[in-house]
């Protein structure tokens, strides 16, 4: 029983990554596993605790399961297929009948891009082995493939690309991938779950800064007959890139099919993050008209006390055409910062350079009036400088509210850098 013990435990560890049984088993310290070379030796004591088995074969059986963990290891999956299916007919009575089919209908669904041929596998499963562990789970990914492939499995070709899609998206370019995915919409318009392509591709665009090119694909998942885990992950997709794109009106509304899709707490919970996104992105939404309001109204002011104490409109330019000592001091630093963040820092980069340009031009508005005030005196300094730290606080406001350097700023200050 501890040798049946542990190969099962050795196939649940090793399921994932489609036969690195043998290897993980040794790291685990799990003697019992046998591979194609020490599951000979290990036949006597298996034989003798499996004799209520009359129809198992410990010695054979195993072998052939280790040889096939050892070709699946070696990346030869059609071959382990065959071995796989060959145990189960073979030795029907066999504790690893069931995780033989198991393993090869995971197999040629997941690497051999096959998914009749993985539906076969599975139903042989569930009609051989109704009580086994993986009977349910299985049973599931049958429901799953025969939604996939329609009835009259049309839509086998449409799956079998996509699988083999996902399965090859980390040896390829992303732009390589999204071609694919395109071509699949293109040559299968009427397969039933085109819209996890459509998601795939929203969610590939949204990776690359192209929200705007992914809310169609989301909007349209969104609006089809796509069962509602579909929807409701396309609602929640547009919903939020309507809030980034400042269309709270479309946000709404994606957020009233999100709510009427909703039904276990997980769902809701993502609900009530979209929704609190929206109340924030609208409040901060408010500050910046307000910050816009304050910045033309500081930069008047100071314009018209510059008016003011010069005398005439022609003496205001003149005035400003020289720029004052605090230019000379900070363009040096300003170029250095600008071309040290372009350069370093791609994301925060024009922010950086906007804050210091528009500084550099508050700075220099200030010097020039306070160069032409005459007399100076402290109350009028104080309040020109007050002017000037208003102005450059919302500018920054503004900067950073609109470079998306917000959150990020925030969640710096609460928790520290990286």
């Amino acid at each position: 029983m501890r040798a049946r013990l542990a190969l099962r435990l050795c196939l649940l560890v090793s399921l994932a990554p489609f036969g690195l049984c043998a290897h993980r088993a040794e790291a685990q310290g799990i003697a019992d596993k046998p591979t194609a070379s020490n599951a000979a030796s290990n036949a006597p004591s298996a034989a003798a605790e499996n004799d209520d088995h009359a129809t198992s074969h410990p010695a054979s059986d195993q072998v052939q399961w280790a040889r096939a963990t050892d070709l699946l290891a070696s990346g030869q999956q059609e071959s382990a297929v065959s071995l796989l299916l060959d145990l189960a007919n073979r030795w029907p009575g066999s504790p690893l009948a069931d995780d033989a089919l198991y393993l090869a209908g995971t197999v040629q669904e997941e690497k051999l891009n096959d998914p009749k041929a993985a539906l076969e596998s599975y139903s042989r499963l569930v009609e051989m082995f109704p009580d086994s562990r993986v009977a349910l789970s299985t049973t599931r990914r049958m429901v799953a493939i025969e939604q996939a492939i329609g009835s009259d499995g049309a839509g086998a070709q449409a799956l079998a690309r996509f699988t083999a899609l996902l399965n090859g998206f980390a040896e390829r370019e992303e732009e390589e991938s999204l071609r694919l995915a395109l071509a699949i919409l293109r040559d299968y318009p009427n397969w039933g779950q085109r819209y996890e392509v459509q998601l795939w591709i929203a969610a590939a665009l949204r990776r690359q800064g192209d929200i705007g090119a992914a809310l169609p694909y989301y909007e349209q998942v969104a609006s089809s007959e796509a069962p509602s885990e579909g929807r409701r992950l396309a609602a929640l997709g547009a919903a939020e890139i309507n809030i980034l794109l400042g269309r709270y009106q479309q946000a709404e509304l994606q957020l009233g099919t999100l709510r009427a899709l909703s039904a276990n707490p997980s769902d809701m919970h993502a609900l009530e993050e979209v929704t609190a996104l929206l109340d924030k992105t609208r409040s901060r939404e408010r500050l910046l008209l307000v910050s816009k309001i304050v910045l033309m109204l500081m930069i008047l002011a100071l314009l018209l006390l510059l008016r003011r104490a010069t005398g005439s409109k022609a003496e205001t330019w003149k005035a400003l055409r020289r720029p004052p000592l605090e230019v000379y001091y900070m363009l040096p630093f300003v170029v250095l910062l600008t071309a040290m963040a372009l350069t370093g820092h791609q994301e925060i980069g024009p922010a950086v350079a906007s804050i210091s340009v528009g500084g550099l031009f508050i700075t220099w508005l200030c010097g020039a009036l306070l160069r032409a005030q005459k007399p100076l005196s402290l109350g009028f300094a104080l309040l020109s400088a007050g002017l000037a730290t208003i102005a450059v606080a919302s500018l920054v406001y503004l900067t950073v509210f609109r470079s998306s350097l917000l959150d990020l700023i925030v969640s710096t200050v609460r928790f520290g850098p990286e």
